[in-house]
């Protein structure tokens, strides 16, 4: 392995570090958009077909109207959260229920779902452990408010959780299960919570029950507006991709892959632009005995020259010798002929 392939690959595991240590916001797949089995594109889809203003929010809660409305709006929230939540965040979400606004709070069913702020005041929400139930798969579901049920009540299948809300005696029960999950709505700070254990209104089980089903609608059908909550679920709108993640990684990142493009192709386009240095072209003889009738000439140039400054001087020591002969132009032109018709006849080499 030569030297520039060398550098080459170690040029290369540099970006690949840069790139992979630019932090970005885990995604989840509970999102308007998503139609994976824990997605909430068919609680979207239900809010649009209820003529509902259904909101894919995916800017801060900071963002969100808190002025009272004639009917309350209505904000998803997927936990457990892909982002963190500023103060800020947590100070809209409290205006909000100020405002008379509703929540609906969804947990996976993981006790590590709620944040710790969740459990302070105002809120003071708790999840606890599941006991373990024997069949998970059915169950009878009770519906004393919403849904009209028979003497059994309606049959929904529930996926299997680790933990629950813990339940308060102010609670409305939508849905209950023996020992199970439940649906229930609390008023907290001037608003209504709803909390929902496990992922009921996810794609996958929303459409496994009509109680799951018309205990949405009617939520709709009571707000003003939906908003699902996409950028705590890692989804960021793109006129604020700016304002919510720094550049400058970004912008690095960008740079190394231009410089690292430049170097590929100065690589490859290398050897293509590089010639070797041709030879110098034997001299000839003829040329090699002009240059060394030159060099004959200016030496008895020289030797004249001096000789006149000898005569010039008056003072000169002893006798002054003659000048030696020198070559004429004629002379000279004269042997490079006889030189060049001796090399066209082979007998001089």
């Amino acid at each position: 392995m030569d030297r520039r392939t060398r550098a080459w690959l170690v040029a290369t595991a540099l970006l690949l570090a840069v790139a992979f240590a630019i932090p970005t916001p885990k995604r989840t797949g509970a999102t308007t958009i998503s139609t994976a089995p824990g997605g909430l594109h068919g609680a979207w889809l239900l809010a649009r077909d209820a003529t509902t203003p259904a909101h894919d929010h995916r800017t801060p809660w900071s963002s969100l109207p808190t002025e009272p409305t004639d009917r309350p709006q209505l904000l998803v929230v997927q936990l457990p959260l892909a982002r963190r939540t500023s103060p800020e965040d947590r100070a809209a979400l409290i205006s909000w229920l100020e405002a008379g606004h509703h929540v609906v709070l969804q947990t996976t069913g993981a006790r590590s779902d709620l944040p710790s702020w969740l459990s302070r005041p105002p809120l003071r929400l708790r999840l606890e452990a599941m006991p373990v139930q024997e069949d998970a798969a059915l169950a009878s579901w009770w519906s004393p408010v919403d849904v009209p049920s028979t003497e059994d009540g309606p049959a929904a299948r529930l996926p299997s959780l680790d933990a629950r809300f813990v339940g308060a005696s102010e609670d409305v029960v939508h849905f209950a299960a023996d020992g199970g999950p439940a649906v229930r709505s609390r008023h907290l700070a001037g608003g209504t919570v709803h909390l929902i254990d496990g992922p009921l209104l996810s794609n996958r089980w929303l459409s496994r029950s009509t109680a799951h089903t018309a205990w949405w609608t009617r939520r709709l059908a009571e707000s003003g507006g939906v908003w699902f909550d996409d950028h705590h679920q890692g989804l960021v709108a793109i006129d604020d991709i700016t304002e919510a993640t720094n550049p400058w990684p970004v912008r690095a990142l960008f740079l190394h892959l231009l410089v690292a493009w430049l170097v590929g192709v100065w690589s490859v386009a290398r050897p293509f632009g590089t010639r070797p240095a041709l030879p110098l072209p034997p001299r000839s003889a003829v040329s090699t005995q002009l240059r060394a009738l030159a060099r004959l000439h200016a030496h008895h140039g020289h030797a004249r020259g001096a000789i006149d400054q000898l005569r010039a001087s008056a003072h000169g020591p002893g006798p002054v010798p003659d000048a030696p002969a020198i070559a004429s132009d004629d002379t000279l032109l004269s042997l490079a002929r006889a030189i060049a018709r001796l090399q066209e006849r082979g007998r001089l080499a």
